[in-house]
């Protein structure tokens, strides 16, 4: 997860680990550390925390792509879907979730993860 604030996600990370074992789960505030644990890990998604993260989501998930085209892309933002559909059309946001990310949530970024995973098998 791309954040600065790790202790607001708490509960939804939690609950990640809670819905589906063996979930890792790590925390980076900032955009190079994350480039750099895409480089090195290839993890299946990266959570962008938009209003967090000192970043440009649009920016960002580019750079996400352009490292590891295979990382599943998620956005934590307070922005209505209608808006964020147009601002990031094209570039596979799997999930947008709530500025605090609840339990349902958590559900449901897991299931989307899990069907995407699936869909490569």
């Amino acid at each position: 997860i791309a954040t600065n604030r790790p202790q607001k996600l708490q509960s939804f990370i939690t609950h990640l680990h809670k819905i589906q074992t063996g979930v890792k789960v790590t925390c980076h505030a900032e955009q190079g550390a994350v480039i750099g644990h895409i480089r090195n890990s290839a993890p299946t998604a990266v959570i962008i925390d938009e209003g967090a993260s000192g970043t440009i989501p649009l920016e960002f998930a580019l750079q996400i792509i352009e490292t590891n085209a295979f990382t599943h892309i998620a956005l934590i933002s307070p922005l209505p879907i209608d808006i964020l559909h147009d601002a990031m059309e094209g570039l596979g946001i799997a999930v947008v979730l709530p500025a605090l990310p609840d339990a349902a949530d958590a559900a449901t970024f897991m299931e989307t993860m899990n069907n995407l995973n699936s869909a490569y098998q």
